[in-house]
């Protein structure tokens, strides 16, 4: 059984997808400039957007991008999106699946271009609990209308659990607090949230890589207005040129070093915000162009983010929040492999 009732899903999925169709924007911004001042690009960043915060904070990737940016942290995937379709944003970091899917079923402007990571969350439960068995007819928190949503309740399905649990939304910090409390028996939530959790008596049952490797990754992606990157090209790359490099440097022997930067200027404390860095489920480079990514150019449709967003436009139908799931041709054509095939062949070298 589930906390909301279906009017009520529905009418949160309607205010979510006004979000974006009448655009909006919000969040604070800070600005890097580089060395080769041929255009402007404004980047969105979520508070724990660790490849924004170290692009934001090295001025030798800074380098990589011909123009200047402006970094502008919003609070909602759809939100941002829908900046996107006002042109408060031509480049979005670190979004996920049902965002993304819901621009493409509104047929909004935008490319996916290249995968930064999984999602960091993990399902969290009193330590009493020793089975998914032991779940039934338990109050879970969740993130609803997340990508750790969609995780999360595929999960339950896989363990036959849909419909035998009850699903409390929270947001983050509340799910920690109703957890000390004993309002909840657990609860699928990002670090370092879940940190707290399992200090509280809590212990992890599976998390969001796990879950991936099950079939459905919750993918945190990088997104592009099309018709900006049509016309500024050598901007996206370079973008894309530096997140390579952020990877390089959290994966680096300097990782520490770098994230510490990064946490601060997300505004993180360092005591959550590095170890939270340090153990991010990042998705290397090399393997952008595979099955874990992007596909393979011709063959996307293979690609984890096709593959996992067909998977999220059922979860979102299931959940009234849109009423037709595009077709596997439909989402293909919001896949852009052009720039991440340019950084495969050393772009960001020459």
């Amino acid at each position: 059984m589930f906390r909301a009732q279906k009017s009520a899903r529905l009418a949160a999925a309607t205010a979510c997808c006004a979000l974006l169709v009448s655009a909006c924007s919000s969040g604070t911004g800070a600005t890097s400039s580089s060395g080769g001042k041929q255009g402007n690009l404004l980047v969105s960043y979520f508070s724990n957007g660790y490849y924004s915060g170290v692009v934001a904070t090295q001025p030798s990737l800074q380098a990589k991008i011909p123009g200047k940016v402006k970094f502008l942290e919003v609070q909602s995937g759809p939100a941002t999106l829908a900046g996107m379709k006002s042109g408060s944003y031509n480049l979005t970091t670190q979004t996920g699946n049902p965002p993304v899917l819901g621009a493409i079923a509104l047929n909004t402007n935008l490319s996916v271009i290249w995968v930064e990571a999984y999602d960091n969350a993990a399902l969290v439960v009193q330590k009493s609990i020793k089975s998914p068995a032991d779940l039934v007819g338990k109050s879970l928190g969740y993130l609803e209308g997340s990508s750790e949503d969609f995780s999360f309740q595929s999960w339950l399905k896989l363990n036959h659990l849909a419909g035998k649990v009850t699903l409390v939304n929270l947001d983050r910090q509340a799910m920690v607090a109703a957890f000390k409390t004993g309002k909840i028996a657990g609860g699928y939530n990002d670090a370092p949230f879940t940190s707290s959790m399992i200090a509280s008596g809590g212990r992890q049952v599976v998390d969001s890589t796990q879950i991936a490797k099950m079939g459905f990754p919750a993918l945190n992606m990088v997104t592009v207005d099309q018709s900006f990157a049509k016309a500024n090209p050598k901007l996206v790359l370079g973008y894309l040129c530096a997140d390579a490099g952020a990877y390089q440097l959290m994966t680096g022997p300097n990782k520490k070093q770098a994230i510490t930067k990064a946490s601060d200027f997300l505004g993180q404390t360092r005591a959550l915000g590095v170890p939270t860095g340090l153990s991010y489920p990042l998705i290397a480079p090399k393997d952008e162009l595979t099955s874990k990514g992007l596909g393979a150019p011709g063959n996307v449709k293979n690609g984890a983010v096709v593959q996992s967003l067909v998977k999220t436009g059922t979860f979102l139908k299931s959940q009234g929040i849109i009423n037709k799931v595009p077709t596997v041709a439909d989402i293909t054509a919001h896949v852009d492999t052009s720039f991440a095939q340019k950084v495969a062949n050393g772009a960001c070298s020459k």
